[in-house]
């Protein structure tokens, strides 16, 4: 029995924090990241706590506009609008899950693409899908950069996608495709355990604590785990039920310390560039 190795997401974070702090010593001005932030939710305000803690640390301005879980949509968008005109913002994020009384599409999509740092905005979406930007949301970055550290060989490997959505999944199939790996989706609920266990390399974001185990996996196989899964002890678990993968998988990205910091450090990363495209032309941003 070999030992399933993990694919340490904090060492890949620092790697492209001190990418993004050398490119930040080489100019002059201040980014900014601007995240709205509707309701208590608990995870939602950690992974806030950890992106205000990355932006203090790179010197990027951050701002945190909050409101409350009954917010009027209105109030909301009233503040995107703003802040698309800011031109001291060069990054907006909408932290999510929103209320359920609030239209996600609608509130993410009034954000400025031009300052849509997660990149999954319908115009990012379309830009890179269709070629005119080889840049891929956020995520999507964090998760291919995950796979490159494991130094296995994708060409011609099967590549299998469980999550919910055509917005992640269509960016998520065309950066694996790039790489060689034949891809195909299943909606997390509607899992075929045959097709899992054909599957050289498995991403999934179901939003289930430990919902896929050791005996649905093909042996020798990559997890890239995007679930994230708060437990009623407070702690946080993935999508993959770590003990029983061990020695199944060949690699796995770890919950908490995978994707999660990767992505944080990718956001950051396209907030700078958002920066420098604005210093370079700055009429192109309002």
């Amino acid at each position: 029995m070999f030992t399933t190795q993990l694919i340490d997401g904090r060492a890949l974070a620092k790697e492209i924090t001190d990418r993004t702090a050398a490119q930040l010593a080489k100019i002059s001005g201040t980014p900014g990241l601007a995240i709205i932030l509707v309701g208590n939710d608990p995870a939602s305000e950690v992974y806030v706590k950890v992106k205000e803690r990355a932006c203090e640390k790179l010197g990027i301005h951050f701002a945190l506009h909050r409101f409350p879980a009954d917010a009027n949509e209105a109030d909301v968008l009233r503040k995107l609008e703003e802040l698309n005109s800011d031109a001291k913002v060069h990054g907006i994020v909408v932290q999510l899950p929103l209320p359920s009384h609030l239209n996600e599409d609608r509130i993410t999509q009034a954000i400025d693409w031009r300052k849509d740092v997660d990149g999954f905005h319908p115009m990012n979406v379309e830009r890179y899908l269709t070629g005119q930007s080889g840049q891929a949301p956020s995520l999507i970055r964090s998760i291919m950069a995950l796979l490159q550290k494991t130094d296995e060989q994708m060409n011609n490997k099967e590549a299998l996608v469980l999550a919910y959505s055509d917005t992640f999944f269509l960016p998520m199939r065309k950066a694996l495709e790039s790489v060689g790996l034949q891809v195909s989706a299943q909606r997390a609920d509607e899992m075929q355990v045959d097709d899992v266990k054909k599957a050289d390399v498995v991403i999934i974001a179901a939003g289930k604590s430990k919902y896929l185990r050791g005996d649905m996996l093909k042996p020798k196989s990559i997890l890239i785990d995007v679930g994230i899964n708060e437990m009623p002890d407070g702690s946080v678990t993935g999508d993959v039920d770590a003990e029983s993968v061990e020695g199944v998988a060949a690699w796995r990205s770890p919950v908490p310390g995978g994707v999660g910091p990767v992505t944080v450090a990718m956001l950051l990363q396209s907030t700078v560039e958002a920066f420098i495209v604005k210093e370079k032309a700055p009429h192109s941003l309002r």
